[in-house]
């Protein structure tokens, strides 16, 4: 017997004034994203688009942009409607344009990075530094407020959001995955994640399938196999899928919003039900199938070559656009197609009903502790921590040397060429040294790992004795930094102290702290 497909979300559950609000902000992040692939100047083309506005070098890839903006938006309406905390990892994440314009609207980006301002000159200094010498790369990079995955490795988007869901019951983890890294092994084992996932200690899953159709230039498996051998495959994962399909927006915002809201309310059922009777049983989790095209609100044709819904959409859709005044005037249309003027202010701030859809404070996905680093700045607020998960040693190698190796330029991006590296390995540190002792920054590395002490102990203190602990790695970091060598005793001896304290306790009662075994994130 054929599988049979479920039946997907029909209900209208957004008002006509606010489905409206919905797809004007999400056109705001449609027009946001192509701007920073496209545009070195004139970033609200309040005056008619020229050779000198547009960038000398088109990187970027537009084709999952608004797709990764149309659910971050969907969500954002979810957080504000049950003040839920949530975090978004994009498994997709060379499309960094759809996370980093609602990150932007939001004004999460502003707040860390001022000179990216919430105007026109901000803006203009937003869309340059996208894939621009001396800026930012083309992916969600760790200098991404409330990035937590890259996705420049595609496999590991739905591995990274479990693991920031356990041990967290308030937290919602929307991941984001490619259909391209759907056909990856990584990425197919980690469905069966699910299986580990407590209703009562750990917070919630909600992947997301996004099936635009194509990889960088191939079609791709899931997205050509019929609907319902699809729902069955996720079922045999495990999950119990929603499908939203198609393009037109308005049509499309209405089945998101229906969707949503029937996921959200079955992961709380879950949760709540375990939590009430305290009995932890396997949930089918919800899971979505966004079918979307590729390239969704972009050109549709370039030059009588189909390019929305197509793999040519992947990357830059629109391109010699130099000496080129066809291309140029029709870069300026599909930009104006997203009526800029009626969502910006003079100023070039979002306008302030537009706004109001934006979670506040660390309710933005952009802010939330969960997804960026909160170590230190109890103490010191104004320390800037960068966080890198080495998920492949041999990335440490150059690459030259083994073929998963970064090249020097790549890791000194990430690794900086003079900040001071704490790298903390479950290994042995000699091993990290003899990885990376040919890079730039190597004298400033510095390796924790184990070092073949302990015998009968709690973790923590497992952990204190081979200083890889959070007191160490937090001393550690003031020792490092030259402005805290001359400033942080105080808070060197408080952490001494707690170190003190813990080992007390675990020496009385052998076990770790409650205060330490269900430490959470701050929020």
């Amino acid at each position: 017997m054929s599988a049979q497909p479920p039946a997907a979300a029909v209900s209208s559950p957004l008002a006509p004034d606010m489905a409206a609000k919905i797809d004007a902000y999400w056109r705001a992040c449609n027009y946001l994203a192509a701007g920073m692939i496209y545009l070195l100047d004139n970033p609200l083309l309040r005056e008619p688009l020229k050779e000198e506005h547009i960038k000398k070098r088109l990187l970027g890839h537009w084709g999952s942009s608004p797709g990764l903006a149309f659910m971050y938006v969907h969500l954002n309406r979810i957080i504000n409607a049950h003040e839920q905390e949530a975090i978004f990892l994009a498994g997709p994440g060379h499309g960094a344009p759809g996370v980093l314009a609602p990150v932007y609207l939001e004004g999460t980006y502003s707040e860390i990075y001022p000179n990216k301002s919430e105007d026109e000159e901000g803006m203009k200094a937003f869309f340059k530094q996208f894939s621009f010498p001396g800026g930012i790369g083309s992916h969600c990079t760790p200098e991404t407020p409330g990035s937590i995955h890259e996705g420049g490795e595609l496999g590991y988007s739905i591995s990274h959001a479990f693991g920031a869901a356990f041990d967290n019951p308030n937290l919602l983890v929307a991941v984001a995955v490619g259909d391209g890294e759907s056909e990856t092994g990584p990425l197919a084992t980690s469905w069966h994640s699910s299986k580990f996932l407590n209703p009562i200690r750990d917070g919630a899953v909600l992947p997301i399938l996004h099936l635009n159709g194509y990889k960088i230039n191939n079609p791709t498996l899931l997205s050509r196999i019929p609907k319902g051998e699809l729902a069955e495959l996720m079922r045999g994962y495990g999950w119990t899928p929603h499908f939203v399909e198609g393009d037109d927006p308005m049509t499309m915002h209405q089945q998101m919003a229906a969707t949503m809201d029937a996921c959200y309310a079955a992961i709380r059922a879950f949760q709540d039900e375990a939590r009430s009777s305290g009995k932890a049983t396997r949930c089918h989790w919800p899971m979505i199938v966004l079918r979307t095209p590729k390239g969704w609100t972009g050109p549709k044709e370039v030059d009588g070559r189909k390019v929305e819904g197509f793999w040519r959409a992947h990357q830059v859709p629109l391109s010699g656009l130099h000496n080129n005044p066809p291309h140029l005037h029709q870069l300026e249309a599909w930009l104006k197609s997203y009526r800029p003027e009626q969502l910006f202010d003079e100023r070039g701030k979002l306008i302030p009903e537009l706004r109001a859809l934006a979670p506040k404070g660390t309710l933005r996905m952009s802010a939330n502790p969960h997804a960026n680093g909160g170590l230190l700045r109890e103490h010191f607020d104004d320390i800037k921590i960068r966080f890198i998960n080495v998920v492949d040693l041999f990335k440490l190698q150059p690459a030259g040397e083994h073929p998963h190796g970064l090249s020097d330029a790549d890791f000194d991006s990430l690794f900086t060429k003079d900040r001071p590296i704490i790298f903390n390995f479950h290994g042995y540190p000699w091993l990290i040294h003899r990885l990376a002792y040919r890079r730039t920054n190597h004298r400033n590395l510095h390796v924790r790992g184990y070092k073949e002490k302990g015998s009968i102990n709690t973790p923590l203190e497992l952990a204190i004795q081979n200083e890889i602990d959070r007191f160490s790695l937090a001393i550690d970091v003031i020792n490092r930094v030259p402005r805290l060598q001359v400033a942080g005793a105080h808070i060197k001896q408080r952490l001494r102290d707690m170190q003190i304290e813990c080992r007390n306790y675990a020496y009385e009662y052998g076990i770790d702290k409650p205060a330490i075994d269900d430490w959470t994130w701050p929020l």
